[in-house]
Protein backbone atom coordinates (compact mmCIF):
# COMPACT_ATOMS: atom_id res chain seq x y z
CA UNK A 1 0.00 0.00 0.00
CA UNK A 2 1.57 3.08 -0.92
CA UNK A 3 2.16 6.05 1.78
CA UNK A 4 -0.07 8.47 2.22
CA UNK A 5 2.46 12.17 1.87
CA UNK A 6 2.05 14.83 3.63
CA UNK A 7 3.52 17.53 1.36
CA UNK A 8 5.37 20.46 2.98
CA UNK A 9 4.65 23.26 0.88
CA UNK A 10 2.00 24.61 -1.75
CA UNK A 11 4.44 23.40 -5.21
CA UNK A 12 4.09 19.39 -3.57
CA UNK A 13 0.34 19.81 -3.71
CA UNK A 14 -0.02 20.77 -7.02
CA UNK A 15 2.21 17.95 -8.22
CA UNK A 16 0.19 15.67 -6.26
CA UNK A 17 -3.11 17.12 -7.58
CA UNK A 18 -1.49 16.94 -10.93
CA UNK A 19 -0.61 13.09 -10.32
CA UNK A 20 -4.58 12.77 -9.75
CA UNK A 21 -5.60 9.18 -9.85
CA UNK A 22 -2.22 7.91 -11.40
CA UNK A 23 0.13 5.86 -9.10
CA UNK A 24 3.17 7.51 -7.48
CA UNK A 25 5.26 4.16 -8.89
CA UNK A 26 3.12 4.57 -12.25
CA UNK A 27 4.41 8.14 -12.51
CA UNK A 28 8.04 7.92 -11.50
CA UNK A 29 8.52 4.77 -14.09
CA UNK A 30 7.18 6.99 -16.73
CA UNK A 31 9.18 10.02 -15.79
CA UNK A 32 12.67 7.41 -15.69
CA UNK A 33 12.87 8.18 -11.94
CA UNK A 34 13.37 6.51 -8.57
CA UNK A 35 10.04 6.32 -6.52
CA UNK A 36 11.79 7.86 -3.66
CA UNK A 37 13.07 10.56 -5.44
CA UNK A 38 9.43 11.54 -6.85
CA UNK A 39 8.07 10.87 -2.72
CA UNK A 40 10.47 13.85 -1.97
CA UNK A 41 9.28 15.73 -4.39
CA UNK A 42 5.63 15.18 -3.58
CA UNK A 43 6.24 15.76 -0.09
CA UNK A 44 7.60 18.90 -0.86
CA UNK A 45 11.56 18.23 0.74
CA UNK A 46 13.39 18.72 -2.60
CA UNK A 47 12.45 20.83 -5.61
CA UNK A 48 12.87 18.71 -9.20
CA UNK A 49 15.20 20.04 -12.18
CA UNK A 50 13.91 21.94 -14.98
CA UNK A 51 13.93 18.45 -16.72
CA UNK A 52 11.68 16.83 -14.75
CA UNK A 53 8.98 20.07 -15.07
CA UNK A 54 9.10 19.12 -18.54
CA UNK A 55 8.65 15.32 -18.51
CA UNK A 56 5.85 16.29 -16.11
CA UNK A 57 4.05 18.69 -18.38
CA UNK A 58 3.87 16.60 -21.01
CA UNK A 59 2.90 13.30 -18.96
CA UNK A 60 0.14 15.15 -16.86
CA UNK A 61 -0.71 17.96 -19.66
CA UNK A 62 -0.34 20.67 -16.87
CA UNK A 63 1.12 24.49 -17.03
CA UNK A 64 3.79 24.58 -15.37
CA UNK A 65 2.86 28.30 -14.53
CA UNK A 66 0.33 26.64 -12.37
CA UNK A 67 2.46 23.95 -11.20
CA UNK A 68 5.06 25.80 -9.82
CA UNK A 69 3.21 29.47 -8.78
CA UNK A 70 -0.53 28.08 -8.41
CA UNK A 71 -1.40 30.61 -11.38
CA UNK A 72 -3.95 30.14 -13.69
CA UNK A 73 -5.28 26.70 -14.83
CA UNK A 74 -3.79 23.15 -13.79
CA UNK A 75 -4.77 22.32 -17.55
CA UNK A 76 -4.80 25.09 -19.72
CA UNK A 77 -6.81 25.29 -22.96
CA UNK A 78 -6.04 24.70 -26.42
CA UNK A 79 -7.22 27.32 -27.49
CA UNK A 80 -4.39 29.60 -26.38
CA UNK A 81 -2.55 32.17 -28.36
CA UNK A 82 0.96 31.16 -29.49
CA UNK A 83 3.85 33.27 -27.63
CA UNK A 84 5.39 36.18 -29.47
CA UNK A 85 7.88 35.71 -32.03
CA UNK A 86 11.36 37.46 -31.42
CA UNK A 87 12.78 36.98 -34.84
CA UNK A 88 16.03 35.98 -33.08
CA UNK A 89 16.40 38.57 -30.46
CA UNK A 90 16.69 37.93 -27.05
CA UNK A 91 13.31 38.41 -25.29
CA UNK A 92 12.91 40.98 -22.63
CA UNK A 93 13.41 40.23 -19.55
CA UNK A 94 10.38 39.35 -17.49
CA UNK A 95 10.68 39.98 -13.81
CA UNK A 96 7.96 38.05 -12.96
CA UNK A 97 8.96 34.99 -14.20
CA UNK A 98 12.83 35.62 -12.54
CA UNK A 99 11.37 36.65 -9.42
CA UNK A 100 9.38 32.70 -9.10
CA UNK A 101 12.74 30.91 -10.12
CA UNK A 102 14.69 32.99 -7.97
CA UNK A 103 11.90 32.54 -5.17
CA UNK A 104 11.90 28.32 -5.56
CA UNK A 105 15.45 28.52 -6.15
CA UNK A 106 15.52 29.92 -2.76
CA UNK A 107 13.04 27.93 -1.02
CA UNK A 108 14.84 24.37 -2.46
CA UNK A 109 18.19 25.84 -0.98
CA UNK A 110 16.64 26.02 2.46
CA UNK A 111 15.04 22.85 2.64
CA UNK A 112 18.72 20.97 0.89
CA UNK A 113 21.59 23.01 1.38
CA UNK A 114 23.33 20.39 -0.07
CA UNK A 115 22.76 22.20 -3.26
CA UNK A 116 24.88 25.28 -2.27
CA UNK A 117 27.73 22.76 -2.51
CA UNK A 118 27.67 23.22 -6.30
CA UNK A 119 29.67 25.95 -7.91
CA UNK A 120 28.48 29.65 -8.23
CA UNK A 121 28.36 28.97 -11.66
CA UNK A 122 26.76 25.57 -11.68
CA UNK A 123 24.04 27.48 -9.13
CA UNK A 124 24.05 30.42 -11.76
CA UNK A 125 23.10 28.08 -15.01
CA UNK A 126 20.84 26.21 -13.29
CA UNK A 127 18.91 29.87 -12.37
CA UNK A 128 19.44 30.90 -16.01
CA UNK A 129 18.41 27.45 -17.31
CA UNK A 130 15.11 27.82 -15.64
CA UNK A 131 14.75 31.26 -16.65
CA UNK A 132 14.66 30.25 -20.31
CA UNK A 133 12.71 27.41 -20.11
CA UNK A 134 9.87 29.62 -18.39
CA UNK A 135 10.40 32.09 -20.72
CA UNK A 136 9.97 29.05 -23.74
CA UNK A 137 7.23 27.10 -21.79
CA UNK A 138 3.41 28.34 -22.82
CA UNK A 139 1.64 29.76 -19.83
CA UNK A 140 -2.08 29.58 -18.77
Amino acid sequence: MAQILKPKNAFAERLIAARGAMHRAEAAKALGIHIGTMGGYERGTSFPPHSFLVAIRALYGISLDWLITGAGEMRPSAAQPPAPDHAGQQPPLDRGRLSLILANFIEATRREPAMLSQSPQELAAWIIEGYEWLAKAPSS
